[in-house]
């Protein structure tokens, strides 16, 4: 929805999470890496297969694809205070457009 909602606005897109942006694989697995950017193509890589019931997942599939589509400049960061009062400032992942 948030998704959609910055493509209409033709807005910037901040997604609040419970980790600190995006990894190359579970966060929690040894060796995960934290990318500082990634394309929609290799976000959906990374979160293809991960849409079970039941599991909390960073952002589904669907967003993704607006995101692309729409070129939406986008930023996955750890939702603490200070992060979302400066969300532009907070460490985390941006999607990048080719």
């Amino acid at each position: 929805m948030a998704a959609i909602a910055a493509e209409l606005l033709e807005a910037d897109l901040y997604i609040a999470t419970s980790i600190d942006g995006v990894y190359d694989r579970d966060p929690g697995a040894e060796g995960a890496e934290k990318l500082d950017e990634v394309t929609p193509e290799k976000l959906k890589g990374i979160i293809d297969g991960n849409n079970e019931a039941g599991r909390h997942e960073l952002i589904d599939s669907t967003a993704v694809e607006i995101i692309e589509r729409s070129r939406t400049e986008t930023k996955i960061f750890e939702g603490t205070f200070g992060n979302i009062k400066r969300p532009g400032g907070a460490d985390g992942t941006r999607i990048v457009h080719e």
